[in-house]
């Protein structure tokens, strides 16, 4: 089996549209490739593939999801 860890953890670990569990979490390794999700509020999506020859542990650091930058105010003073 391969352990996956998320920083921060408590992502949700999701197969085939299931969610199989939260990070930290313990998955057997399949007889081919897989693809997992990785999703938690606040983070961008990601994936993680898990196959017969992946580690005991994979760790995934999930980065923020990036706040939009506020638009500059028009500049509506009247000329004097």
């Amino acid at each position: 089996s391969t352990e996956i860890h998320t920083d921060p953890p408590g992502a949700e670990l999701i197969l085939s549209g299931a969610v199989v569990g939260n990070t930290p979490t313990r998955v057997t390794r399949p007889p081919q490739e897989a693809d997992y999700l990785l999703r938690k509020p606040g983070y961008e999506a990601q994936l993680v593939r898990v196959s017969p020859s992946s580690p005991n542990s994979i760790t995934v650091t999930l980065s923020p999801i990036a706040e939009p930058q506020p638009r500059a105010a028009p500049n509506t003073a009247a000329p004097r």
